[in-house]
């Protein structure tokens, strides 16, 4: 077999060196990729950082608002269950204590208010009390209660007002038709027909409309 000479000590010197270029070019190449990488996580770190700490107030004052709701709901409850009371005092001193809803920024809550008002001033029967919801809508020219809220109250004590008044006619024929009297019909009724009413079926007829008038 022929002999293998080795190559000569001049090709060793240059291979050398060309293995060299090419380890400190991917080392040149590696180092500027991490360079690159560095720069480029300094780049993001601040808006991270910032929408991190943005988002964090926004979750803290979530939690509050939601935590205060909760507690505005179990006081309004709270105050409802007063108005429901056997005592009038204490019925008064939840209609007062209704008041405070209607200065709320919520108009959810301000309509929930004064819906309440509407068919508790229908149902009271202490004069006191029911006097004190009429006034609420007396004043609420100088309430911030919202124009949907005032719209909805307006709408609610215009049909409690026409359901006492058609049980009132009702109620007015049955007991005349039971007691064998003939009733005229259509414009021979020179007023609504429902007879005299008492007092305490009057009273709720007289505060619905009064809201009416202070809604109006």
């Amino acid at each position: 077999m022929p002999e293998v000479n080795p190559p000569p000590p001049e090709d060793e010197g240059a291979q050398r060196t060309e293995k060299l270029r090419i380890e400190t070019e991917l080392l040149r190449r590696q180092l500027t990729r991490s360079y690159r990488g560095r720069e480029w996580a300094k780049a993001i770190t601040g808006p991270v950082a910032l929408v991190s700490l943005l988002a964090t107030i926004y979750f803290a004052f979530s939690q509050i608002n939601e935590t205060l709701r909760a507690r505005n709901g179990e006081r309004f409850e709270r105050t409802i269950s007063r108005i429901g009371s056997t005592q009038a005092a204490e019925r008064l001193s939840g209609v007062a204590g209704l008041q405070q809803f209607l200065k709320s920024g919520d108009p959810g809550r301000q309509k929930d208010t004064l819906q309440y008002l509407v068919n508790a001033a229908v149902i009271e029967t202490d004069p006191t009390v029911r006097s004190a919801i009429v006034d609420i809508f007396v004043r609420l020219a100088n309430s911030p209660a919202s124009k949907e809220a005032l719209d909805a109250a307006l709408t609610s004590a215009r049909d409690r007002n026409r359901a006492l008044l058609k049980r009132y006619i009702d109620r007015f024929f049955a007991t005349n038709i039971m007691i064998g009297v003939e009733m005229p019909r259509g414009s021979e009724f020179a007023e609504v027909p429902f007879g005299k009413l008492s007092a305490e079926d009057q009273a709720p007829l007289d505060a619905t409309a009064n809201i009416i008038a202070a809604l109006v």
